[in-house]
């Protein structure tokens, strides 16, 4: 996104951004008392054997696993192959997307953004550090964690990324946002339990098609206004516009070719069971990626929470994530679950609404992915004499989170 574009959205995003309310701590919603009551983000491809999608939100997991049903999970565990919008285990993608955030030839932010608006986020940015040591939670000084690291890995480096990019990740960079630093999004965690459950990964995207729509595809003529009532008249854009560009290319052009490539995956792997998991949003309204799948003739249905899946055979139970119970709670088997009347899914819960807007990896998770691509790399070389790996850009292993990490079920 060119910088005189990316400028008036960050103005409008520093002028609300303390403003913003923060839920109070433990203000997560319950989740519902039966499976019926699940919103269910689960479609079966029928064929012998099935495929599965499976719409995924871009939080921290542990926000939203209690919110997933049984069968979704099961599914995850009953597959062979398992596919991402990115191959989250790759180490090129993790270098891939570090090196797309950053401004060509040297440049610094100061150089492209206009002086005032540059001065507006520095200060911005301030107050943050300021604030963050209040925004910690007692579990995360205790892991040793101090504010000004946490800032550093967060917002590390801000001044020679793309101004789209930094304004991502200052919408991240908020009270509750900063409280949850630790705990993988829902993506991630679900590509670490695929690796350690030796499923087969892969993904339907490259690094670059994700990126290069953010970074080089708008000019002024698509992006001429953002309504933001805070704003001066001269800093104000239309949002529609911005909507329309991004969901014409980060959306219905991305689903398109998700489609067609999970059909490829699908006639390469015709006799395992696929699961496909991508951003919710690429599955709900128009021009999804299941209206790509049905206009070519395969048989796409919704899956309600409760009804049952078709399990392949017995499996070995689902590995208990690191610093979990060795014995985790047993769900009721998919097929003893009674079926629910097929509901189209139509909302995550309360506060997650923002997840189904395009699906991109934030600096937060990218973060993650580094140190998650890190860790990988240093098990297969790691030596009796090296010294411990150091907590760095955002992530603690999930023995050391501070939130209790909950099991996959067992195999229904």
């Amino acid at each position: 996104m060119h910088a005189a574009l990316a400028g008036p959205l960050l103005a409008a995003l520093l002028a609300t951004a303390r403003a913003r309310p923060q839920p109070p701590d433990g203000g997560q919603c319950r989740p519902p008392g039966s499976q019926r009551d699940l919103n269910s983000f689960l479609w079966t491809i029928r064929r012998d054997p099935p495929a599965y999608l499976f719409g995924t939100i871009h939080v921290p997991y542990t926000r939203v696993w209690d919110f997933i049903p049984d069968n979704s999970k099961a599914a995850f565990q009953a597959s062979a192959h398992v596919y991402f919008e990115l191959d989250l285990t790759d180490p090129y993608t993790i270098s891939a997307l570090a090196s797309c955030q950053l401004l060509p030839h040297g440049e610094n932010l100061q150089d492209v953004l206009p002086h005032e608006l540059y001065w507006r986020l520095k200060r911005h940015l301030d107050y943050v550090k300021l604030m963050m040591p209040s925004w910690m939670t007692p579990a995360q000084r205790g892991k040793g964690l101090y504010a000004d690291y946490l800032f550093n890995a967060i917002a590390g480096n801000w001044e020679r990324k793309r101004p789209v990019w930094v304004m991502l990740m200052v919408n991240s960079l908020t009270e509750r946002d900063v409280r949850f630093r630790g705990v993988p999004v829902l993506d991630l965690y679900l590509a670490q339990q695929a690796e350690k459950m030796k499923k087969t990964t892969g993904a339907v995207e490259q690094v670059e098609e994700q990126c290069h729509p953010l970074n080089n595809g708008l000019n002024f003529s698509q992006l001429p206004n953002f309504i933001n009532t805070t704003l001066p008249p001269h800093e104000q854009v239309t949002a529609q516009e911005i909507d329309s560009y991004f969901r014409q290319e980060l959306i219905y052009k991305r689903n398109e070719r998700m489609g067609k490539r999970v059909m490829a995956l699908l006639r390469e792997n015709e006799d395992k069971i696929c699961f496909f998991a991508f951003g919710a949003g690429h599955f709900l309204g128009n021009n999804t990626v299941i209206d790509i799948l049905r206009q070519a003739g395969l048989e796409v249905d919704h899956t309600p929470a409760g009804q049952a899946i078709h399990s392949p055979g017995p499996q070995s139970p689902a590995p208990s994530p690191e610093g979990t119970s060795t014995s985790p709670a047993p769900v009721t088997p998919a097929a003893a679950v009674s079926e629910a009347p097929s509901v189209t899914p139509t909302a995550l819960p309360e506060d997650e609404d923002p997840a189904l807007s395009p699906h991109l990896l934030l600096p937060d998770s990218l973060s993650q992915l580094e140190e998650f691509g890190r860790q990988r790399k240093w098990h297969k070389k790691q030596s009796t004499h090296q010294r411990p790996r150091q907590f760095n850009d955002l992530w603690v292993r999930i023995e050391d989170s501070t939130t209790a990490s909950p099991p996959l079920p067992l195999q229904p």
